[in-house]
């Protein structure tokens, strides 16, 4: 859904995250673990953070205009429950808008 002021931003939410890789190990101090990330920054451009939460507001207010047509969200078995907490974490960054999108899916579709 478009604002009055600005264009529709559908699919135009390129945002960067940090990469991280590999599996955390329990066997690790808080400062190992705080070195191994020491890189990693999940500080966005305010610009990004600004565009990624109309993002979000826009998919919301979409969500209650339609909401008597749709169905509040999935309801799943245990097994699918368990399949989807158990995928592996990502090994790298994905933009913002694949990530809403494929939460937008696996919850609400």
């Amino acid at each position: 859904m478009a604002h009055a002021s600005q264009p529709s931003r559908a699919g135009k939410y390129p945002l960067p995250l940090p990469r991280v890789t590999g599996v955390v190990d329990t066997d690790f101090s808080l400062e190992q673990l705080e070195a191994r990330i020491d890189d990693a920054s999940l500080d966005f451009d305010p610009e990004l953070m600004r565009r990624a939460g109309y993002q979000v507001v826009d998919w919301i207010v979409e969500r209650l205009q339609n909401l008597r047509a749709n169905p509040l969200g999935r309801e799943l078995d245990r097994a699918e429950t368990e399949s989807l907490l158990r995928e592996p974490m990502p090994e790298e960054g994905r933009p913002f808008d694949a990530v809403f999108a494929e939460y937008a899916q696996k919850v609400f579709t």
